[in-house]
């Protein structure tokens, strides 16, 4: 049995070029408002930044983005007004700087880092969030979600919301992308 309740499913047969726009704008209206006046970090935001973010600046445009990513190359080309060149094991900002981070790629289960280096992670976004703030993340593939959410938890993550679940239909099957919202 799933420690999280799924609410809600979009399935996409064929795929749709439109799907990520409405599946960001899904998830906005699901989050709805953080803060008065949130600070966002997209974690590992790569070249294109993230379309969560996007759509979370433009219906709350009081938010302040942060986009990391450790790649200089991938930041020079991102049209983003504030960009740090940092590793995500290491993330370069006080306590509780942050009312939200997105990790769209899901830092933490793609299977990149260590599960020692994943913990760690986890560790700094914890840290960089305030007592209030939600991290929030999809998962695809990988690590699996229970595990994923497990350690989580481990580090002091309380509060698990499923947001939404995106199913295209690929040539082995479905493939899924759950996301989650973690207090």
């Amino acid at each position: 049995m799933s420690l999280v309740p799924r609410i809600t499913q979009v399935l996409v047969e064929p795929p749709d070029e439109n799907i990520w726009h409405e599946y960001f704008v899904g998830l906005v209206n699901r989050v709805g408002p953080i803060a008065q006046k949130p600070k966002l970090l997209d974690l590992a935001c790569g070249h294109a930044g993230s379309g969560f973010v996007n759509e979370y600046a433009s219906g709350f445009p009081d938010t302040e983005v942060f986009s990391l990513d450790m790649e200089p190359l991938v930041l020079n080309w991102l049209d983003a007004p504030r960009k740090i060149c940092a590793d995500a094991r290491r993330i370069p900002f006080r306590d509780q700087s942050f009312d939200m981070v997105w990790d769209g790629y899901s830092v933490l289960e793609l299977g990149i880092l260590s599960d020692a280096e994943s913990y760690f992670v986890a560790k700094e976004i914890r840290r960089i969030l305030t007592p209030e703030g939600a991290f929030i993340f999809s998962h695809l593939n990988g690590r699996s979600e229970a595990e994923t959410i497990e350690n989580l938890v481990k580090i002091g993550f309380k509060k698990i919301t499923h947001l939404l679940r995106l199913s295209q239909r690929v040539r082995e099957g479905y493939r899924h992308r759950d996301s989650y919202l973690m207090r």
